[in-house]
């Protein structure tokens, strides 16, 4: 997560900033998404279990 909101922290580019590092912030985010989104299914389904054993 912390990688996440550092990729969309929404610093503004410098004036000399070139369409790589642009390129490389971009697919930083996507990773980093990547990462979080098979967390928080792994987490929900961590949940849904303790629900169902603790018949909540």
């Amino acid at each position: 997560m912390q990688r996440v909101r550092c990729a969309t922290r929404g610093i503004p580019p410098a004036d000399g900033a070139s369409k790589e590092s642009q390129a490389a912030l971009e697919a930083s985010v996507e990773q980093a998404f990547g990462q979080v989104r098979p967390l928080g299914q792994k987490l929900l389904a961590k949940h849904e279990q303790w629900q169902q054993d603790n018949g909540s």
